[in-house]
């Protein structure tokens, strides 16, 4: 490629990232992410995500702790049932990935700012003819775009962001941890 293309530098540099520092993340920043994660292509024009936008220090906690429970359980499970590594490069680089993960769950609370992207739970678009049901795909691959976006906008703001799923091991206390946080909108 002879000429600079931003929007591909920005693709190519996102990576995740597990450890941030406390600047803090303004509310002009974190509404252009989301108005880029909302802009994301979606299977028949269904966007079927809330964002959930943590900035007050007692959400964050609620949302860490249970984030920090499930990636213990996550962590042990995983440890447990690796196979061989192929080579001590490889096994380093799976270890130094694994340290970030276990940083970032004994320290999600202190980020700056946690964007939850949820789904109705049990959420099923599934269409019926005649001939019985027309499975397209599970809504949540409608959700992943909208994710992409949101990383890579961070990116382009200088701002690190990782995607992580862990938190679904405990998904029924953390919609309990964030209940109260939930405010009419």
């Amino acid at each position: 490629m002879s000429q600079p293309n931003e929007i591909l530098d920005a693709i190519r540099t996102t990576r995740a990232i597990r450890r941030f520092t406390d600047e803090p993340v303004t509310d002009e920043e974190l509404w252009a992410i989301l108005d880029a994660a909302q802009s994301a292509p979606s299977g028949g024009n269904v966007q079927p995500w809330t964002f959930f936008v943590l900035t007050e220090p007692e959400a964050k906690a609620a949302v860490g702790a249970v984030y920090d429970r499930a990636y213990d359980r996550y962590e042990r499970t995983l440890l447990a049932s690796l196979p061989p590594f192929r080579s001590e490069a490889d096994e380093a680089s799976f270890m130094r990935s694994a340290r970030a993960s276990r940083h970032l769950a004994e320290h999600l609370a202190e980020a700056p700012a946690i964007v939850c992207v949820l789904v109705p739970a049990g959420l099923d678009l599934t269409l019926h003819d005649d001939d019985g049901p027309l499975d397209i795909g599970h809504p949540c691959a409608s959700v992943y775009p909208a994710v992409q976006n949101l990383l890579v906008a961070a990116r382009s703001l200088g701002i690190g962001g990782t995607l992580t799923t862990v938190a679904r091991v405990l998904h029924d206390e953390l919609r309990a941890a964030t209940s109260r946080f939930w405010t009419a909108g």
